[in-house]
């Protein structure tokens, strides 16, 4: 066989290879996203602020712990801009800690907690 049979084989798999990739990060992947607010031991209520799905804030004030919130979301993907994430929470308790934490398909992406018997809120936040 010769080059030019050679060249014409290689140069179509990096043609196959080029067009297989160009085609998956056309657009956004669409996940789960997912809120969750804990308290340990003597924290049983918060004040948590998020971001919601259509990047617009909402409050809801003294929520029980834990709490959750699920909503549909996408990653960044290509030129695509994913999902805005913002959570926080303040403990309301007086005692115990608040740990916050963001999900992307079950997986942590951020997460952090407050110091025990702390009123200083806590926040995460970024984009999926």
């Amino acid at each position: 066989m010769n080059r030019a049979f050679f060249f014409l084989l290689a140069w179509g798999a990096v043609l196959g290879l080029g067009l297989t990739l160009s085609g998956s990060s056309c657009g956004p992947k669409h996940v789960t996203g997912e809120y969750d607010v804990q308290g340990s031991t003597g924290a049983t209520t918060a004040s948590v602020t998020f971001a919601s799905p259509t990047n617009s804030a909402s409050q809801t004030i003294g929520v029980s712990l834990p709490w959750t919130y699920s909503f549909p979301a996408s990653i960044t993907e290509g030129p695509y801009l994913g999902t805005y994430v913002y959570l926080a929470a303040q403990n309301e308790s007086g005692s115990g800690s608040v740990t916050v934490t963001i999900k992307e398909d079950g997986n942590i992406v951020q997460q952090r907690e407050t110091l025990p018997g702390s009123s200083v809120p806590v926040t995460v936040f970024g984009t999926f």
